[in-house]
């Protein structure tokens, strides 16, 4: 297992962190989830721009012919 680490956060911070997640959840999964949203969050947002980008010059790969 890692070492410990503190990370100081102030007395609000806290607060709000903690009533974001079920009681009894160590903070160390807590972190971890919201860092695996924070990714899925970024994925879907360079989704957005890639699907809404400028297609001139793009073909679908259905229309690629060997």
């Amino acid at each position: 297992m890692s070492p410990v680490k503190r990370i100081p956060v102030t007395e609000p911070v806290r607060n709000n962190f903690a009533d974001m997640y079920p009681a009894g959840q160590p903070t160390s999964e807590r972190l971890t989830e919201m860092n695996e949203d924070q990714k899925k969050h970024r994925l879907e947002e360079e989704a957005r721009k890639w699907h809404g980008r400028k297609k001139a010059g793009y073909v679908s790969l259905s229309e690629i012919k060997d």
